[in-house]
């Protein structure tokens, strides 16, 4: 499963990945691509929050063309990866120790809340529609899994 909320106009997004299908993954990309010209349109740097449910990697294909994709010229979001999971969000931090710094901003949380507070400190301003973006999401996954979001 894949959900996203996407808010150009205010370079905000939000995604929840579940077990996700090699085509949703596809539909992630072309998402990226797009985020990629937010910050040149708005002025505005891009927050979105990347929330992992029972996560699913891309095959390798995939794996190099997010690579690629996520260093990709504009591509510069703040971006807040949240994972229920401790032992998942202890081994990425463990690989942004070593790999390439990337032209993004990223850390990692056990709850939406924080990432949204993380997100609102690095973004100041009005962040209700990105509030009213996870609200939604998180009532659409609700209503297909009988499941809360972290």
């Amino acid at each position: 499963m894949y959900l996203h909320r996407h808010d150009a106009e205010d370079a905000r997004a939000v995604w929840v990945f579940e077990q996700s299908s090699p085509e949703e993954w596809d539909a992630h990309f072309e998402h990226l691509r797009d985020l990629a010209t937010w910050s040149g349109k708005t002025g505005k740097r891009a927050t979105a929050i990347l929330i992992a449910r029972d996560f699913s990697r891309p095959d390798s294909k995939r794996r190099a063309e997010l690579a690629r994709l996520t260093e990709a010229p504009g591509y510069n979001p703040h971006v807040a990866f949240v994972s229920p999971s401790a032992a998942l969000r202890t081994v990425l931090t463990m690989f942004g120790w070593v790999q390439k710094a990337p032209k993004y901003e990223m850390d990692f949380f056990g709850t939406s809340t924080s990432a949204t507070q993380w997100l609102d400190k690095r973004r100041p301003g009005d962040s209700k529609k990105l509030h009213a973006m996870l609200a939604d999401i998180t009532t659409e996954y609700k209503t297909k899994t009988g499941k809360d979001l972290p």
